[in-house]
């Protein structure tokens, strides 16, 4: 192989372009990881609202078949409704139970008749769903989810207003 003045190979790269590339894959590399993690955790938000509505909506399903009260709420010695959730009739019995693998994700109920959770009747009247989610994690945010009394769900912006 002839080498040209200056030594430069015309078949080749220099050490200096040869950086330069690496550099620049390296950089489209870190972003590329960096955007993959900030989606999964937004991903991760999504699909517990995911869950809950179709839980609710299995819940609303249930209560119309049997025409009894069903009441959804955490699975016991928790708060945190990220963990799972239980629908069970007015004596105790569990009818069905949601779980959920643990994940930075954390989930909580504010009712507006029911701290503790929601009430799926037959009809309108004997319902007691009106409430919202708060679905928040460290690194990405928090979402609220509002339940309106027949059971749909809404997503809505959180404010972050200090309540007195």
């Amino acid at each position: 192989m002839p080498v040209h003045k200056r030594g430069f190979c015309p078949d080749g790269w220099t050490l200096i372009e040869a950086l330069v590339v690496m550099l620049i894959l390296s950089t489209l590399c870190f972003f590329t990881l960096v955007n993959l993690r900030n989606a999964h955790r937004r991903a991760s938000i999504v699909l517990m609202e995911q869950s809950l509505q179709e839980a609710i909506e299995w819940a609303k399903a249930r209560a119309l078949l049997s025409h009894e009260i069903l009441y959804l709420t955490h699975l016991p010695r928790q708060t945190d409704w990220a963990a799972g959730m239980i629908l069970q009739t007015q004596t105790q019995e569990c009818l069905h139970q949601w779980t959920w693998p643990a994940s930075d994700v954390h989930v909580y109920w504010h009712g507006f008749l029911s701290s503790e959770g929601l009430l799926i009747a037959d009809d309108v009247q004997h319902s007691a769903m009106n409430g919202f989610f708060l679905i928040a994690s460290a690194a990405s945010g928090s979402q609220k989810v509002v339940v309106n009394r027949v059971g749909r769900l809404k997503r809505v912006p959180v404010s972050y207003q200090h309540e007195h």
